[in-house]
Parts: structure tokens; C-alpha cells; sequence
């Protein structure tokens, strides 16, 4: 018997199922949420492979410093070299490697000497430098920020006068200080679509961001205590997030997310010689101070969703946000760890030993 499907039955049948269930929904409630002032350059999770063992993405001769920022399934990665005691000519390269492997792309960056590259939807944010040479060696001045489209090349200038500047989903950001009386500092933001807002508040050369608040250490010298604050990108009066007073030591901002801010003890014991300590936590509001990382003379740091990563003389670590035993990740020989960066799927860290810079990348 050849049995043929009944169209009439068939939408009688859907729509009675489709009423029996729609009589059931119960409607749900809004959440009671605050929605950022601008939330831009937000891109899909990328696809996190199998962990293993770490592997080499690109190895350059004269690497001394290292920029390394993760785009998805990609590494932009900018080196330089340090020249500042010799009479060689510096240079600088621009990579875009991919996590995976393969030969990495050498990029086009013009007036690029160094210093930190992050990627900003399909653009890089960096800020072209000059080098000078001296009669001790070379120097580099930066100054302005700019975009630069690498499809087109097309570049456009957003902060003029910056000393510094971060990039996250709600824009980029950049910091123009103020010398007057007030030592007040002006951080302008930039979103996607062109929009510039300003924030001015009294913060020192030392500040996160994310896509609802401005994290700074208050005071630009400050030697002894000091303040932690935030403010809203919104507007509004700063608040104090940390308020402390610690011989010899100061606090500075070094990552942010949804729960916490984190600062490492900075210690200045009556010299010039500073060392870098302990990471901690304080919850957004200031409360519940905990020691995320109780070593001393940490290097380099990064922030992934579960995991702080950092280095030390002994190589590179991972610990969770919340606490817990360090996890080695590399163990140093001979060579320097450089830079780190991390996100929920991959750590990137750079190395140079004898000037020989190398990349890896370590799935988690």
C-alpha cells in the first residue's frame, strides 16, 4: 500500500499542537539590567581546539619587546628592538599569526616603533612613534592614536595627544593628561560608530577599563597609599573602590571584569629600585580583598574569563580568579618571558633569548 502524507491533516494537526502550546507559555518577566552607554566590536566566541603542548607561531631575529593581542583565531603581534644603547637603527614588524599555525603575514604599519597594537573590529589601534637618536643611544615619542584600516590602508587620527590608551568593547580609550594644578586627566572614549564622549578624573598614568567603568589610581605620583576609583562611563561622581595606606607600597590597577578589579603591590622601598608584588582582588563595591597571586617580582600579566596568567624568574603560570595553587604553563631556561595574552580558548607569550624573539601559542 502506497501511503501519501495528507497536507490538510498535516496543517490541522500543527496548528493544534501549536495552540496547545502557546495556551501553556507563561510570559517571562524583564530582567532588571543596565544597559552600557555604547557596547561596540563585540564578536562571536571563537572555537576552542583540543588543549596540548605548546608550539611555535613565529620565531624574528632583534626581538627584545613584544605586543601581542588575540583576534579570534589570530595573534597580531608587534616586535622591536631595543636599541637604546647602540648606534644600530631600531626596527619594528608588524604579524598576523593564526593560533592554529602556519607562516604568520607580515603587516604594513607605518611609523610603527613599538609599543602596544589591539585590534578594534576590522582596524588596529596603535600609536606611530618617532625615533630619535641621542647621544646615549635611541629614544622613541609617541603621541597620537589613530586607527588604521588594513584592508585600505586608510588611517584616521582619534586622540591627538595621548599618553597612553586601551581598547575594549565599548571603544577605545585614550588618556590626555592635564599638567595643571589639579593634576586632573582627561580620558576620552571612541566607539565604533565615531561617537567621542569624555571623562575627566584625577588618575595617574595607570588605569583599566571595560565596558561600564574607568579603574585608575588616583594621584599620578602617588608614593605611599593612595586610592583606587572607579567611574562610569556614563557620568557621574567617582566612587572608591580601595582606600589604602601601606609603607612603601602602592596599589596599581592591572585588570578588571564583572565581579572584581585586580592591583599589584607595587614596592618603592626608599630607592629607585621598584618591585613588583602581590596580585589582589577587591570586589567592585571595595570589599573582600583576597590574594590571587602571593609571589613576589611578577612580570608580565593577563587576564583570561577563569584565569590570571603571569610570570615569574621561574617561567609562566596560570592561577584561578577566585585562589588556588599556580598551574605552570612553560618553564623558562635561557630565554626572557616577554608579553602574554589570553582569552577562553588560547594563551600567546613571547620570549627572547641572544635577541631571538619566539611566539607560542598553548591551547587550553
Amino acid at each position: 500500500m502506497n501511503l501519501r502524507p495528507n497536507p490538510r491533516l498535516l496543517l490541522a494537526l500543527l496548528v493544534a499542537c501549536g495552540e496547545s502550546q502557546l495556551d501553556e507559555v507563561t510570559p517571562l518577566e524583564e530582567p532588571d539590567m543596565e544597559i552600557p552607554a555604547a557596547v561596540v566590536n563585540v564578536r562571536p566566541p571563537p572555537r576552542c581546539s583540543a588543549s596540548g603542548s605548546e608550539r611555535e607561531i613565529l620565531t624574528h631575529a632583534a626581538g627584545d619587546s613584544f605586543s601581542l593581542a588575540l583576534d579570534g583565531d589570530r595573534v597580531i603581534i608587534g616586535v622591536s628592538e631595543d636599541v637604546s644603547f647602540t648606534g644600530r637603527v631600531p626596527t619594528s614588524s608588524v604579524y598576523r599569526a593564526r593560533v592554529s599555525g602556519g607562516e604568520a603575514e607580515r603587516l604594513t604599519l607605518r611609523d610603527y616603533v613599538g609599543g602596544p597594537i589591539r585590534p578594534f573590529g576590522d582596524k588596529l589601534v596603535f600609536q606611530p612613534g618617532l625615533a630619535r637618536k641621542t647621544a646615549s643611544g635611541w629614544s622613541f615619542q609617541y603621541g597620537a592614536v589613530v586607527l588604521e584600516d588594513l584592508g585600505t590602508g586608510e588611517r584616521e587620527t582619534i586622540g591627538p595627544d595621548a599618553s597612553s590608551f586601551a581598547v575594549t568593547p565599548a571603544g577605545v580609550f585614550w588618556m590626555a593628561p592635564d599638567t595643571g594644578a589639579r593634576r586632573t586627566t582627561t580620558v576620552w572614549r571612541r566607539d565604533s560608530d565615531g561617537a567621542s564622549s569624555r571623562l575627566t578624573a584625577r588618575a595617574g598614568d595607570t588605569w583599566v577599563a571595560d565596558d561600564t567603568e574607568l579603574v585608575y589610581a588616583r594621584g599620578p605620583y602617588l608614593r605611599r597609599g593612595g586610592v583606587i576609583e572607579a567611574a562610569s562611563l556614563t557620568g557621574g561622581r567617582a566612587r572608591v573602590v580601595v582606600e589604602h595606606e601601606r609603607d612603601a607600597v602602592r596599589l596599581e590597577p592591572r585588570g578588571v571584569d564583572a565581579s572584581s578589579v585586580y592591583v599589584q603591590e607595587i614596592h618603592e622601598p626608599g630607592s629607585r629600585v621598584v618591585r613588583n608584588g602581590r596580585l589582589l582582588a577587591f570586589e567592585r563595591d571595595g570589599t573582600a580583598e583576597r590574594i590571587v597571586v602571593d609571589r613576589e617580582a611578577i612580570g608580565a600579566f593577563a587576564f583570561g574569563p577563569d584565569h590570571v596568567y603571569f610570570s615569574d624568574s621561574g617561567g609562566l603560570f596560570r592561577v584561578p580568579k577566585r585562589g588556588g595553587s599556580p598551574e605552570r604553563i612553560w618553564t623558562s631556561t635561557s630565554a626572557v618571558l616577554r608579553s602574554v595574552t589570553a582569552d577562553a580558548c588560547n594563551v600567546v607569550w613571547a620570549t627572547s633569548s641572544a635577541s631571538i624573539g619566539t611566539v607560542y601559542v598553548k591551547s587550553h
